[in-house]
């Protein structure tokens, strides 16, 4: 039995994973990873109402203390948000944080075209690259600066919210994994690099970032559209 309050499955990657990897440690939870390749396989393989919780794919969260288990990315970090402290005030502020993040996954489903359904070539990468990439870099840029953002923090002062940490998990894991666009990102999105930057050197997140560099090296989503997207950016 586990001594800690959370267990995070996801896969030994940063990609989806750090948007709840952030929040759990920046909020100072006892938590544990479980993203063996054979457990988690094992897991979805099974009947929905035999599962943990019922789920297609991780990520998934138990909280040992509440009983919550709960799939889908956005659904457990408002979870850990309201649970960690870290929503802002406001029901309008709330919902921009999830917004942040569901623009961010829709960037990582562009970025992996559509997990991998389909490979990237020369032509339809640059492209992306050009269009709906920085389209949607520019889109989170003036949705934050229509919210106060400085580079200090996502709503002008204070600790960080999920937003700032939203911010984080996109820009900041794409320049550790993929440093070639961080020139777009920095493009694009200046006041946003700079933040995330700054969050970067939060103790906390700095330890989780500097150990997944040691476990998984420049690692970012894995497989063979990982391998597609460091094609064309080489």
């Amino acid at each position: 039995m586990s001594n800690h309050r959370f267990t995070l499955f996801y896969w030994p990657v940063p990609f989806r994973g750090n948007f709840l990897r952030l929040p759990l440690v920046y909020g100072r939870a006892s938590f544990e990873e479980s993203y063996g390749f054979e457990e988690i396989l094992e897991e979805k393989a099974k009947a929905p109402d035999k599962q943990l919780a019922p789920f297609m794919g991780p990520p998934l969260l138990i909280d040992s203390e509440t009983g919550f288990r709960s799939a889908q990315t956005i659904a457990i970090q408002y979870y850990l948000g309201e649970t960690l402290g870290l929503l802002p005030e406001g029901a309008g502020k709330k919902a921009h944080c999830l917004k942040v993040l569901a623009d961010c996954l829709d960037i990582l489903a562009g970025l992996t075209r559509s997990n991998g359904a389909q490979m990237w070539d020369e032509t339809s990468f640059r492209e992306f690259r050009e269009e709906r990439f920085s389209r949607w870099l520019q889109i989170l840029a003036a949705d934050a600066a229509r919210m106060g953002c400085t580079d200090r923090a996502y709503f002008g002062s204070g600790r960080a919210t999920l937003a700032d940490l939203n911010i984080t998990a996109l820009l900041g894991t794409l320049g550790s994994c993929l440093p070639a666009l961080r020139q777009d990102l920095e493009q694009h999105a200046p006041v946003l690099v700079a933040l995330s930057d700054r969050w970067m050197q939060e103790p906390a997140i700095r330890m989780l970032y500097e150990q997944q560099a040691r476990d998984w090296g420049d690692r970012y989503c894995g497989g063979q559209i990982e391998a597609s997207i460091r094609a064309q950016l080489n």
